[in-house]
């Protein structure tokens, strides 16, 4: 029992380590969404740098942990056990696959950008929808194994809970969007002297 006791804390630990590497995941991507200038996305770029292995070594040890009280207490056919383990494993595919070297091409491209404003080939690989969605998503995943590690729900109420985190982190990830979009695109109305004649 005193092992599984620092197995758990060693869980909540990494939880909530993870969540903070989520966070500032997010903090960074919207710091780098919004600036106007090469020099703000190299600070939020080397924020980035150095909080990368917090996400790795946090969800090392939720796993670790998390698969010893499994073994050792819930047994593998646990539903949200199951269900939160796959979600980590999309998580890291996520990052993998998707949001690591989609931002890596946003970071290169900030290495050799010089001073100044946005241009706009920077622009558009920031903008990048689908990477902002990924982002998203694996907040979403994130906040959905708290909520099962937290209620224990049966088979149909975790899928639910899963399904019901993706469709709200795309609809937020696009309305973000959308709403930043039309922030830099506001349009001037012609006043009578600028008409030309």
């Amino acid at each position: 029992m005193a092992i599984y006791n620092y197995a758990l804390f060693l869980h909540i630990v990494g939880a909530l380590t993870l969540g903070v590497a989520n966070a500032v995941a997010l903090l960074v991507f919207s710091g780098i969404r919004s600036a106007n200038a090469t020099a703000e996305m190299r600070f939020w770029g080397s924020l980035a740098r150095r909080t990368r292995s917090l996400t790795t070594i946090s969800a090392i040890v939720l796993l670790l942990s998390g698969g010893y009280m499994a073994f050792v207490s819930w047994g593998w056919a646990t539903p949200w056990i199951d269900i939160s383990l796959a979600l980590m494993v999309a998580m890291a595919a996520l990052g993998a696959r998707l949001i690591g070297p989609r931002f890596g091409k946003v970071g290169a491209a900030i290495a050799q950008a010089g001073d100044g404003l946005v241009t706009p080939e920077l622009r558009r690989l920031r903008d990048d929808q689908t990477l902002w969605i990924g982002v998203s998503v694996s907040a979403a995943l994130y906040l959905s194994i708290i909520f099962l590690m937290s209620v224990k729900p049966a088979l149909l109420p975790s899928l639910l809970t899963v399904l019901v985190a993706l469709v709200l982190a795309v609809v937020v990830a696009l309305t973000l969007r959308a709403r930043m979009a039309g922030e830099r695109g506001v349009t001037h109305t012609p006043t009578p002297a600028s008409v030309s004649r």
